[in-house]
C-alpha cells in the first residue's frame, strides 16, 4: 500500500470515529413522561440519549458545523434551557461563550452537568500549546467517552430513581459499542506503519486521537478556530 492509500485510510478512519456522534435514536414513551434534557454538542446529545432511552427528550444546541468555542447562546437557547430538567455541557474550556448563561442556570436550581470532567485528571491531556489548561477534545478518544455514559446515568438516575435500572443498562450497551468502535479504531490504524502514522488537520482538536492510537497531530491553525491559514 502506498502512503497516499495509507493517508486516505487514516483520514476515512478518523472520520468513521467523528461519525459516531451523528447516530440519532428515537423513543417511543410519550413526549409528557420523559426528562427534557439539553445538551450544548450534538457528541454530548448521542451520549446522553443512549443512556436516558424513552424517559428523555433530548434536544442539542450546535448542529453540524458550529463552532462551540465561539457559540453564543440566542434568546431562545436560553429560554429552552431555563425550562431543561437537565443540562449537559462538555466543560474544560470548550463552550466559553455559554458558560455565563450556564452559571445562572445553575444558580437558580438547574442540574447543569460538565460531562468531560468525568474523565479522570490523570487521563486527560494537557499540550503546551494550551497555555496550561486541559484539552477539551475527550470525545476524539472512544474509549474515554466511555466515561460520560457513566456520568449521564448517575445525574438521571438520582433525579429519577425508578428509572435508574433502565438507565444502567442503556448505559452499559452504549459503552459497548463505544468500546467496539475503540476496538475497530485500534485494529485499522495499527496497519499503518509507525513512521507515517501522521495526521495533518486545520484545528487542534485531535490530540486525545493521537494519543489513543499513536499518531503525531499537526494542528495547521493550533487551538485557534478564528484563523485562516
Amino acid at each position: 500500500m502506498n502512503m497516499y492509500s495509507h493517508m486516505r485510510g487514516i483520514a476515512g478512519t478518523a472520520a468513521f470515529v467523528a461519525a459516531l456522534w451523528m447516530i440519532v435514536f428515537t423513543g417511543a414513551a410519550d413526549a409528557e413522561s420523559r426528562h427534557a434534557i439539553v445538551t450544548t454538542t450534538a457528541m454530548i446529545g448521542d451520549s446522553v440519549r443512549h443512556v436516558a432511552g424513552d424517559r428523555g427528550d433530548v434536544v442539542s444546541l450546535m448542529g453540524e458545523g458550529v463552532d462551540p468555542h465561539l457559540y453564543r447562546p440566542s434568546r431562545s437557547d436560553v429560554a429552552r434551557l431555563t425550562r431543561a430538567d437537565f443540562i449537559f455541557f462538555n466543560g474544560l474550556n470548550l463552550e466559553p461563550q455559554m458558560e455565563p448563561a450556564l452559571d445562572r442556570i445553575a444558580g437558580i436550581g438547574r442540574p447543569v452537568i460538565a460531562v468531560a470532567e468525568a474523565v479522570d485528571v490523570s487521563q486527560r491531556l494537557s499540550p503546551p500549546e494550551f497555555g496550561g489548561h486541559f484539552d477539551p477534545h475527550v470525545w476524539m478518544d472512544p474509549g474515554l467517552w466511555t466515561a460520560v455514559a457513566g456520568m449521564a446515568q448517575d445525574a438521571l438516575s438520582a433525579a429519577d430513581p425508578a428509572g435508574a435500572p433502565d438507565y444502567a443498562a442503556n448505559a452499559a450497551s452504549y459503552v459497548e459499542r463505544l468500546l467496539d468502535l475503540h476496538r475497530y479504531a485500534e485494529e485499522t490504524l495499527s496497519t499503518v506503519p509507525p513512521e507515517m502514522r501522521v495526521l495533518v488537520t486545520a484545528h487542534d482538536a485531535f490530540n486525545y486521537f493521537g494519543h489513543a492510537y499513536d499518531f503525531e497531530v499537526i494542528g495547521i491553525q493550533g487551538i485557534s478556530t478564528e484563523s485562516e491559514a
